[in-house]
């Protein structure tokens, strides 16, 4: 082909009938280029048809004269099709069903857990802090006794000396 790819004389033919005249690899608009190779019977790379003949005699006569082994390495189309057996296809869909159910159950199972874990930890920091807090209230109580107590002394204090000294003038 002119843009130097290659291909066997079969696949050429099939994909010059499917009316598509471009190089199957790169694209390239084949058509006149085909039309003149095959006026002037140049389709074929007569070197490398040489080589090949030279290289698989045995295999190149044999599908000449039409002998061709079914060679399991070079039969692409060699595809074993198993079909399932009824109902085959149910049961592997609601055994997928089941484990996708099992799977969602453990990890709500899972999230609930880790749910429950995180509301004891938040009730006993909560119980915790009131606990500070009662600490500190109680604290502050005791406080506020002090100085009231310390307060209502010195007012005495106050009162007394003012008095002593309301009675010494």
């Amino acid at each position: 082909m002119p843009c130097c790819y290659e291909l066997c004389l079969e696949c050429f033919k099939q994909n010059v009938e499917e009316a598509n005249f471009c190089c199957p690899m790169c694209r390239t608009r084949i058509s006149t280029w085909a039309r003149r190779a095959a006026r002037n019977k140049a389709l074929v790379n007569e070197v490398r048809w040489t080589a090949i003949k030279n290289a698989f005699t045995d295999q190149v006569k044999n599908r000449l004269e039409g002998l061709e082994e079914e060679d399991e390495e070079m039969n692409a189309l060699n595809i074993s099709i198993k079909l399932a057996e009824p109902g085959e296809i149910r049961s592997e869909f609601e055994e997928q069903l089941r484990m996708l159910r099992e799977q969602r159950a453990l990890e709500a199972r899972q999230e609930a857990e880790a749910s429950e874990r995180l509301i004891r930890q938040l009730q006993e920091e909560e119980a915790r802090k009131l606990a500070e807090l009662e600490e500190i209230r109680r604290k502050d109580e005791e406080l506020a006794l002090q100085l009231s107590r310390a307060s209502s002394n010195d007012s005495e204090i106050v009162i007394r000396s003012s008095t002593s000294r309301s009675h010494s003038s």
